[in-house]
This record gives C-alpha cells, structure tokens and sequence, in this order.
C-alpha cells in the first residue's frame, strides 16, 4: 500500500476513500483510528489514504479529478444539455418562488 493522500480529517480522508473506490479502486485509510489517541490535538500528516502500488497512477488521476469537483470546475462526467431543451430558456434552480 502505498499513500495517495493526506487528509486535513477523518470527513476529508473518507470523501476521498469513496471517490477512489467509486473510480473501481481499493482505498484504505491509514491512521483513522489515532483520532481519538490524539485527542485535540492537531493531527497532521496522521490520516492517508493508500491504494495498493499498482493503483497509483489511476489513484493520482481520480484524486486529481476531485480536485477539479472541489474547486467548482465542470467535471468530465457532467450531464449534456438535452437536444430538446431550449438553450435559451432560464433554468429552474429547483427553488420555490414565492
């Protein structure tokens, strides 16, 4: 196993271990459990999520993907505007208007 991933906390290290596995990877977290050892102390560089080594450059690739999700961007997956849908029409946000 090796670390693909350090995580600021247990939320951070889990969201990444399910990207990984929902990329067909087999994450593992490494230190989740020193969390309580530790108390309130700053814990940094404690949690890591490791794929096996032959997972590493597919690992690196999804986490990079993340990244991109995080900070806003389109990910490459995202829905394609229907054929049928006016372009020009305003989208509904899904809120109800009083």
């Amino acid at each position: 196993m090796q670390a693909v991933y350090e995580a600021e906390n247990s939320i951070d290290a889990h969201l990444a271990r399910v990207w990984l596995e929902q990329a067909g990877l087999s994450p593992w977290i490494r230190g989740e459990f020193l969390g309580g050892a530790l108390g309130e102390l700053p814990a940094h560089g404690v949690l890591a999520v490791c794929v096996p080594v032959h997972q590493v450059p597919a690992a690196r690739q999804a986490l990079e993907e993340l990244q991109r999700v995080r900070c806003g961007e389109q990910a490459p997956q995202a829905a394609v505007q229907d054929e049928d849908e006016d372009p020009g029409a305003s989208e509904d946000d899904g809120w109800m208007r009083a």
